[in-house]
């Protein structure tokens, strides 16, 4: 893929990002310098966790154990159980943690703030990996530009769709914060399963890419299923505290 076809799929992915970005922002017009406390800390973040934890964390891991530098299914079931859970529960992590702190914080005084807090902080972070991605990669001529633009597109949705979930989850309280937590790094990883797959040459990059899109799909269906929930909930109990004046 040249630096043409590069800047191609990072506006394919920054087009789709930034219509909701804009539509978020708009909506949190109020709060924009909550909103940018949410953006600002996870542009650079896929680069700050693969450089200083994921990576690290496997080199270490695979020097110990003396493991060659590439995946197969020669490979240990716990080093590739970890490649494939450990990333999820890493970036859900860091993903969460911006929001416990203002000025993000202020954004879980609400259910609605909170959804579009966690968008914005998803799409951001995809932007920041798409990115990195290329950065990562070490032969970028070799990358398909219609699988990279639409790998890269299904995780911006699958970004946003799940930090928005783990947001909402904060906004409910310590117990809610931690099963959407679970909820979402499991969907992340479903998501994923057929990218590890291809890794590790079981599978041909085609169906990863579907079943990734497959994935991401199933955690937007959770993410509307849960907000529309939440927002009727509050909702009522505006109307019980009304009615109770």
């Amino acid at each position: 893929m040249t630096s043409m076809g590069v800047v191609t799929a990072l506006l394919l992915t920054g087009t789709l990002a930034g219509m909701v970005l804009l539509a978020g922002l708009s909506r949190l017009r109020t709060r924009m310098w909550s909103a940018a406390g949410v953006v600002l800390p996870l542009l650079p973040m896929a680069y700050l966790l693969n450089r200083f934890i994921r990576a690290p964390f496997f080199d270490y891991l695979g020097t110990q154990a003396n493991l060659p530098p590439f995946l197969d299914l020669e490979m240990p079931w716990w080093f590739l159980g970890l490649w494939w859970l450990f990333p999820p529960l890493l970036e859900e992590w860091a993903k969460a943690l911006v929001f416990l702190f203002p000025p993000a914080s202020r954004l879980l005084q609400d259910a609605r703030p909170a959804f579009l807090g966690g968008m914005l902080a998803g799409l951001a972070y995809a932007l920041g990996e798409t990115v990195y991605v290329h950065w990562a990669t070490p032969d970028p001529s070799v990358v398909n530009l219609a699988g990279y633009a639409a790998e890269r597109a299904a995780f911006t949705l699958l970004h946003g769709a799940l930090t928005a979930q783990v947001a909402l989850g904060l906004a409910r309280g310590r117990g809610g914060a931690l099963r959407a937590f679970l909820a979402a790094a499991g969907l992340h990883a479903l998501a994923i399963l057929g990218i590890v797959l291809m890794q590790v040459g079981l599978i041909e990059p085609l169906a990863a890419l579907i079943a990734l899109w497959a994935g991401t799909l199933l955690a937007l269906g959770w993410g509307i299923w849960q907000a529309r929930r939440m927002f009727r909930e509050r909702d009522a109990e505006s109307l019980d505290n009304l009615s109770a004046r």
